[in-house]
């Protein structure tokens, strides 16, 4: 936290993760706001303080409107390695390579595509929901009957911005409703 200077808001959002009786944190901002780099910086802090025991990074694994994504070859951890880039992307400002390949190495950091949810729950972990405007609400409720005990979670998303589901984005009515 003091290497880097944080905005009021972003002070705020960590003030809010850190505080034991917050359970969820909704980040509702345009594209730049820092909105993955604060929910992401939190999560470090959390598990720094040994609060939490992992981060769970989630992003819905569609293509841009455009669909020139293409065939992606691989398993389902090498097709996801390209929608994980801006947790890699935050990660590295804020740790070395080989203290990332140690979470990665302890199942400490875990990416999972929303659409791969139903079974899990997540139990003192900080559960990060990226670009959730291409999310519909239905994802969004899955994810968040997913937090067990002592968990936290972060639903990062701009609810003005066009999302690539080609069809509605349940991020707007979810923020209404909390």
């Amino acid at each position: 936290r003091e290497r880097f200077k944080l905005t009021l808001n972003q002070k705020n959002i960590l003030d809010a993760a850190l505080d034991r009786s917050v359970r969820a944190i909704i980040i509702d901002g345009p594209a730049g706001s820092s909105k993955t780099w604060v929910g992401i910086l939190s999560a470090l802090q959390l598990l720094h303080r040994k609060s939490l025991s992992g981060i769970i990074y989630l992003r819905s694994l569609i293509q841009a409107r455009d669909g020139q994504t293409g065939y992606l070859p691989g398993d389902l951890h090498a097709k996801a390695e390209f929608f994980n880039t801006p947790l890699y992307n935050k990660l590295s400002e804020f740790l070395s390579k080989a203290q990332i390949s140690q979470l990665e190495k302890e199942q400490r950091i875990v990416t999972l595509p929303t659409a791969m949810l139903r079974g899990y729950q997540f139990n003192a972990k900080a559960v990060i929901a990226d670009e959730a405007n291409n999310m519909t609400f239905d994802s969004l409720f899955t994810i968040a009957t997913r937090m067990g005990m002592f968990s936290k979670l972060f639903i990062l998303g701009d609810s003005e911005m066009q999302n690539d589901l080609g069809r509605e984005s349940g991020f707007a009515e979810f923020c209404r409703i909390f």
